[in-house]
Formats: C-alpha cells, structure tokens, sequence
C-alpha cells in the first residue's frame, strides 16, 4: 500500500509540477501576446485604416479620370496632338508674363500695336480653373482690328472677349482711319 501511495505522490506531484508548467506557459503567452502581438495588431489595423483611405483617394482619382474621358468624347478629341493642344489653351498656373507674350505675340502677327494691359484676378471661374481679367488698349486699323479678333480665337491660349470699346479716328488730310479699340477678356488657367 505503501508502493501505491508513493505512485499516487509521484504521479500527483507530476500533476502539480505539469499544472504549474502549464500556468506559467499560459502566463507566457498572455505576456507575448501582450508584448509583442498586441502592437502588431495595432498596426495592423492602422495599417488596414490607411489602405481603406487610399482606396478611396484612388475611387476619386478614378471618377476624375472618367469625368476627363466623357470630355474628350464630347469634345471629339482623339489624337494626342488635339490632347496636348487642348491642355496647352488652359495652362496650369496664373503666369501673366506668358499671357503678355501672347498677346504681344498675337497683336504683331496682325499689326496692331499694343498700349496698355492691366490684370486682375478671378478665382473660382469652375472647379480648378481660374480667370485672369484683362483689359487692354490696342491701335491699328479697322481692317487690322478684325484680324486681330481673329487672331485671338485662334490663339493656343484660351481667351474669352467679354467686351470691346472701338473709337475710330477719322484724318482729314489722309484717307486713313485709326482705331483705337479697349478688350476686356478672360485668360483662364488651371489652379
């Protein structure tokens, strides 16, 4: 009987010895999880956060490119030429130097002399495009006037006349007109 109370010892001090390693390895686990897989979950899920952000931005980039297709359809462009032209007439940024030189570009192709620009600033035109007011004086004659005219709607710059002042000067000695003409117009540009 002995011999069996030394089996049951041994075997309930094996019991206790394998309860107490499997407490301490349980303590263990709890201790990495806490450690070590806790801050990776964490980052898991900032992680999972930041692609659902990005998955959105990408949606929206999406909506943009196919609002961009159903342009070009509507506007019939198909060739990169038309594609580079069209971006070339609505420029990115303000740049009012370039918009000088076009239209001192324009004015000489014509001979018109130009007198006098001045600019202002209107945001808001549309989504992402703004407008530079002009308003200009030119001089030449009437003949040189339409050409002119003609000249600006055929410019690589978008521009838009909203209005003209023409005053004609009549020489008596000479059978000459000058035309003095004022423009207002709009150069728009990409914000």
């Amino acid at each position: 009987m002995a011999e069996n109370n030394e089996i049951y010892s041994e075997s309930g001090g094996i019991k206790k010895a394998l309860s107490l390693i499997g407490l301490v390895l349980l303590i263990g686990s709890i201790s990495a999880y806490a450690f070590y897989v806790r801050p990776l979950w964490d980052g898991h899920t900032e992680l999972k956060a930041d692609i659902t952000s990005k998955q959105e931005h990408i949606s929206k980039l999406k909506e943009k490119i196919n609002s961009f297709k159903l342009a070009e359809e509507k506007m019939n462009v198909t060739t990169d030429v038309q594609k580079l032209t069209l971006l070339n007439s609505i420029p990115v940024g303000v740049n009012q130097d370039k918009v000088i030189e076009d239209l001192v570009k324009v004015a000489e192709g014509h001979d018109i002399d130009l007198r006098s620009v001045s600019f202002g600033l209107s945001e808001g035109y549309r989504e992402d495009i703004g407008a530079l007011k002009i308003n200009a004086s030119f001089e030449g004659n009437y003949g040189e006037l339409i050409n002119f005219l003609q000249g600006i709607e055929e410019s690589s710059r978008l521009f838009k006349v909203t209005s003209i002042n023409v005053q004609v000067s009549q020489f008596e000695d000479l059978e000459v007109k000058k035309v003095t003409f004022s423009l207002s117009m709009d150069a728009f540009y990409q914000e």
